[in-house]
């Protein structure tokens, strides 16, 4: 009599120790995404403002003349899209090659009085496995206020949560420097 119980709370200790592994393991899994993002964004940040002449000097280059077009890493069958090393210019193979950049986004966005200002959206590869869903980089906007992505055109710099083509995703940016400002975008699972 005295085995079975001691048998059936040593079955129900380790059914309850391993349990309590299994939420520890997916408690901190949580916990170790957002500081991974937190981290990417303190590297992102740091790049912009170590790259900032670099990248001021991009932005006055002709390529980007605000017509609308993507420069990609890797070939791309989107008929705006163009490979960044097909271009042939040294600012930008520098910048896509240390900033580990996936595409650059060359556009304007119309605001609230129907003006145009342009933006350019720098997307970095990401490198994370860890961190699905995720797009992350900087953006660069002469009005100098924080930008939306895709449909977030009237953007009021508050973190979004909201949906586009189905799916839900949470917005955020923050400014790095005039001009300069981080950005990031979770597509999903957006707690």
């Amino acid at each position: 009599m005295f085995n079975k119980l001691f048998k059936k709370k040593s079955v129900n200790l380790v059914i309850f120790i391993l349990l309590g592994l299994v939420l520890a393991i997916i408690l901190f899994d949580m916990g170790y995404e957002k500081v991974l993002l937190f981290k990417l964004r303190k590297e992102t940040i740091r790049n912009v403002l170590q790259y900032q002449e670099d990248l001021n000097l991009l932005i006055e280059d002709e390529l980007f003349t605000y017509e609308e077009r993507f420069i990609v890493a890797e070939e791309s069958a989107n008929e705006y899209a163009i490979e960044y090393s097909a271009l042939e210019n040294e600012e930008l193979n520098k910048i896509f090659e240390k900033m580990q950049l996936e595409k650059i986004s060359i556009g304007m966005l119309r605001s609230e009085n129907n003006t145009e200002k342009p933006f350019v959206f720098f997307s970095i590869r990401n490198t994370v496995p860890q961190i699905k869903n995720i797009e992350y980089g900087f953006y660069y906007t002469e009005a100098d206020k924080p930008t939306g992505y895709m449909d977030i055109v009237n953007y009021e710099g508050n973190d979004v949560e909201s949906s586009f083509w189905g799916m839900d995703y949470r917005y955020k940016t923050e400014k790095i420097k005039d001009n300069w400002w981080y950005y990031e975008m979770v597509i999903g699972d957006v707690e």
